[in-house]
């Protein structure tokens, strides 16, 4: 994804408040590394059925051997990605980040 998010800075299309956002985006840790399946680009949104996104993930560092606590990050990185998966068949985006007018 990390990748994916650098190829957007160069994008002539965005406008300089996501520019902003994808800069911002870029210069966070990242403590998963997750890979899409299935791309969706979200500088335009299409209608995709059914709703869903396949993506791999792993944890950047180490975590131990606690399953709990693998159970946790699992569900809290599936859950994070719950509410951009349940707008694809509508063609829509989060409506904190719109690359048509920028943040939200």
């Amino acid at each position: 994804m990390e990748e994916r998010i650098k190829t957007y800075i160069d994008d002539p299309s965005l406008s300089e408040p996501v520019k902003a956002y994808v800069n911002a985006l870029i210069k966070e840790p990242v403590p998963i590394d997750m890979r899409q399946v299935d791309y969706f680009d979200w500088r335009t949104p299409q209608k995709v059925d059914p709703g869903r996104q396949r993506f791999w993930m792993r944890a950047v560092g180490a975590l131990g051997d606690d399953l709990r606590l693998h159970q946790c990050v699992a569900a809290y990185e599936s859950d994070h990605r719950l509410l951009a998966t349940s707008l694809l068949p509508h063609g829509e985006l989060p409506r904190n980040i719109n690359p048509r007018i920028g943040i939200m």
